[in-house]
């Protein structure tokens, strides 16, 4: 049985041990390229941009978050999941391997009852805008887009969405393929305003101190609310690692927390503890909130 209490846990680490490892997404494999600077709508007709539209075009899932800023981080994130999966599939199919990045800017329109009618990709490599545009296309035969408003009226949205994609190869010469959004530029060059802060601490501006205090108070807040006495009842023994994934998304919410442990109840205990942290002040890179992903393993030992 556990040799646990959970005063014994909140004075030390020896069996329930948290480690928080921060890694920065959509911007880690950035390369210099040469910025258009032709940036001119394709005429789409009369339409109001989405980020100035006062109720944002959303899909049926996105619609369970209350919050205007996820809603339309929601719609983002379903697109680019779209996209990024028919240019992958795509390039597994044509055996095409990048090695120099690759970019696209795909520009639509959701019209007043919901259905994407128009669109326009346009990027430096044909294999990917054929994919792009197939991502598309079937995005627009699939009628579960809720409408945007604007002044009370429905509207047509313009939706723009800019992307990159390369192919890289790791240590242990295993083939990686990457599309993401593209910030435009060379991520030498790309300056984190400030870091993701939690409630509870004192923005520093100081990257290392931010990144601690928030790696302190998550480790606490997880050392606190986590039941290790699931793993007693489980019969687990020895030492147990979960496996945590999450996204403080670029509003500041914790979300797409996925786990992997040794049993289904540990890991869905890890999902409920970490969708309990607060809301944070989201990270800012080159004046604009981002999404940062964070992985959490969780490690503890039953004797």
């Amino acid at each position: 049985m556990y040799n646990i209490t959970d005063q014994f846990v909140k004075r030390s680490t020896k069996y329930l041990i948290i480690f928080l490892l921060i890694f920065s997404v959509n911007f880690l494999n950035s390369r210099p390229y040469q910025v258009k600077t032709d940036t001119t709508r394709r005429s789409f007709g009369d339409f109001v941009p989405f980020k100035e539209v006062d109720v944002p075009p959303v899909f049926a899932g996105c619609s369970t978050w209350g919050e205007d800023c996820e809603q339309r981080n929601c719609f983002g994130l379903s697109v680019m999941k779209l996209v990024r999966k028919h240019i992958k599939n795509g390039f597994d199919k044509e055996n095409k391997y990048v090695s120099t990045p690759l970019r696209a800017t795909i520009q639509f329109v959701i019209d007043t009852t919901g259905i994407v009618k128009q669109f326009y990709v346009s990027g430096n490599d044909e294999i990917m805008d054929r994919y792009a545009k197939e991502a598309i296309a079937k995005l627009s035969k699939v009628p579960r887009i809720r409408p945007g408003k604007h002044k009370g009226e429905a509207v047509a949205v313009f939706f723009e969405l800019k992307i990159v994609a390369k192919s890289s190869e790791n240590k242990n010469n295993r083939k990686l393929f990457y599309v993401q959004r593209d910030f435009g530029k060379d991520f030498k060059d790309m300056v984190f305003d400030n870091q993701v802060i939690h409630p509870e601490c004192r923005e520093t501006g100081k990257a290392k101190k931010d990144k601690r205090c928030l790696s302190e108070k998550i480790k606490k807040f997880v050392n606190k609310s986590f039941n290790v006495k699931i793993a007693e009842k489980l019969g687990l023994s020895g030492i147990n690692t979960i496996y945590v994934r999450f996204s403080i998304s670029k509003c500041g919410n914790v979300i797409n927390v996925q786990s992997k442990g040794p049993h289904p109840e540990l890991e869905k205990e890890a999902i409920r503890v970490v969708k309990m942290l607060p809301k944070m002040k989201p990270a800012k890179l080159d004046g604009e909130d981002v999404g940062v992903l964070y992985a959490l393993p969780i490690k503890f030992a039953v004797k």
